[in-house]
């Protein structure tokens, strides 16, 4: 996955399997997917579940394990390299090897699905009349990037509204269409989705709720969300219409 701001994959890690010792430049932003995958960054260890977040700083020496019976998948974002440099994952060649030590004040952050379930907040845009409800979570943050988990209902839908940049969803749970160009996106489970910065709808068209995550580069400056009536009501293709007063 390519954006202008950032950069990401898709990981399976098969059970019973682990990635040696390694580090990147750049912090990188873990969402889980699938399975269950155990991180070792330091003398800490944290084990992954669905829907679980993590946030591990730039060259921290980090390794994973599937202690699991199935396959583990996660998604794993990051800041692009300037321009020219390729994305580098810096393996550990032995054990004698220095420079492996993790620093002291490392801070990781681990969002716990089982824990910020319950921290939902609804805001937004017509987000207490029905038909746009939907909720967020607490942000994981890093350096340079940030992103939260939005869940939305049933039938449910967001209206029209800009974005500041390029934002990237991460599809977890249910069936949600996106609306953006006069085109139809579809993001289930696993699906990965970049959108260029104009401006974008979303609707809930499964019957179960759908959940997905979403993160974007930090803006230097303060970006304001704008929401636009549709243009066509029951039609999310015609696009944006006028300016909501919020």
């Amino acid at each position: 996955m390519d954006s202008s701001d950032l950069q990401g994959r898709l990981v399976r890690v098969p059970a019973g399997q682990a990635s040696p010792l390694h580090r990147t430049p750049a912090d990188t932003i873990f969402v889980a997917l699938a399975g269950e995958v155990e991180f070792t960054v330091g003398e800490d260890r944290a084990l992954l579940k669905p829907f679980d977040l993590m946030q591990i700083p730039g060259d921290a020496p980090r390794s994973y394990f599937n202690f699991g019976l199935t396959d583990a998948i996660f998604f794993a974002v990051q800041a692009r390299p300037p321009q020219g440099q390729p994305y580098e994952v810096i393996y550990r060649q032995d054990e004698l090897e220095a420079g492996w030590t993790a620093p002291d004040d490392l801070d990781v952050t681990h969002l716990k699905w089982e824990d910020y379930r319950r921290q939902i907040i609804y805001r937004g845009g017509l987000v207490h009349q029905f038909g746009s409800h939907r909720g967020v979570f607490p942000h994981i943050q890093a350096t340079s990037m940030k992103g939260h988990v939005v869940r939305v209902p049933g039938g449910q839908s967001s209206p029209w509204h800009t974005v500041g940049g390029d934002v990237t969803f991460v599809g977890l749970h249910g069936e949600i269409e996106v609306y953006a160009d006069k085109e139809v996106y579809s993001l289930g489970p696993l699906d990965v989705l970049v959108l260029p910065p104009p401006m974008y709808a979303l609707q809930n068209v499964g019957l179960s709720d759908g959940l997905y995550f979403s993160i974007n580069a930090k803006s230097p400056t303060p970006t304001k969300i704008e929401y636009f009536e549709p243009a066509v009501l029951g039609d999310p293709l015609a696009g944006p219409g006028a300016s909501m007063s919020l």
